[in-house]
C-alpha cells in the first residue's frame, strides 16, 4: 500500500483540483443550457395604468445593442365576463372549459429601438403561464404582441456590416396593441409577462 501510494502520490494531489474544475464546467453548462432558457429575473416591475419603463441588452450582427421603452397595460379582461369582448368571442373557437383573454398596451420608444422579437405570456394565480401566439383557435393576431404589423420598426442585423432597418414599416413613438390568449376559464390571470432575451423580463401585475 505505501509504494502503491508514493507511486500515484502526484495523481492524488491532482484529484481535488480535478474535480474543482469538473465542477466549475458543470455550473457553466448549467448557467448556459438551463438558466437562460426560461424566464428567471423580473428586470422590470409594474401595475396596470402605470408607465414601466424596460431597458435591456441584446447582440446581433451589427454588434452589441440596447432596446429601452416604456408599456402601460391599460385593460385586461375575458370573454368569460358577460358582454366583453363580443367581437373576439364571435372569432374564437373554444370549448366551454376555455376562454380568451385580452389585454390592450399602450408603448412609447424611440423609432431606432429594435423592438422585434418581444414575446408575452399571462400569469394565474397559481404560477400556471399561458404565452401568446398569434394564431389560436381561429382567431387572426399580429406576429408580436408588442407591435403592429406595418409598423414594426427596424429589426436585428443578421449579417455582418447589415444595418438595423425598418424592412416591415416604420414604427412611430407611441402606439397600442391588443393581445389575445387563450387560458382555462376558471383561471385567474394576475399578471403580464414581456421579455425578448430571457432570463429577463418584465412585469405588468393587474389590478
Amino acid at each position: 500500500m505505501t509504494s502503491w501510494l508514493r507511486r500515484n502520490r502526484w495523481g492524488l494531489l491532482a484529484l481535488p483540483v480535478a474535480a474543482a474544475l469538473a465542477v466549475g464546467a458543470n455550473a457553466q453548462r448549467l448557467h448556459d443550457y438551463w438558466w437562460t432558457v426560461d424566464l428567471r429575473n423580473a428586470a422590470a416591475t409594474g401595475s396596470q395604468g402605470e408607465w414601466v419603463p424596460w431597458s435591456d441588452d441584446f447582440t446581433d450582427a451589427l454588434g452589441d445593442g440596447t432596446r429601452t421603452l416604456r408599456v402601460k397595460v391599460t385593460s385586461a379582461e375575458s370573454t368569460a365576463d358577460s358582454g366583453a369582448m363580443s367581437d373576439v368571442a364571435a372569432d374564437l373557437e373554444l370549448p366551454p372549459d376555455l376562454m380568451g383573454f385580452r389585454v390592450t398596451m399602450d408603448f412609447e420608444a424611440e423609432t431606432d429601438q429594435v423592438l422585434f422579437g418581444c414575446r408575452m405570456a399571462l400569469l394565474d394565480d397559481a404560477g400556471n403561464r399561458y404565452v401568446y401566439t398569434p394564431n389560436t383557435k381561429g382567431l387572426s393576431q399580429e406576429m408580436s404582441p408588442c407591435l403592429l404589423g406595418n409598423q414594426e420598426g427596424p429589426v436585428p442585423s443578421i449579417s455582418a456590416g447589415e444595418p438595423r432597418t425598418a424592412i416591415y414599416g416604420e414604427r412611430p413613438r407611441q402606439w397600442t396593441t391588443q393581445a389575445v390568449v387563450v387560458v382555462p376559464r376558471s383561471a385567474k390571470i394576475t399578471q403580464v409577462l414581456l421579455w425578448w432575451e430571457q432570463p429577463d423580463y418584465l412585469e405588468v401585475k393587474l389590478n
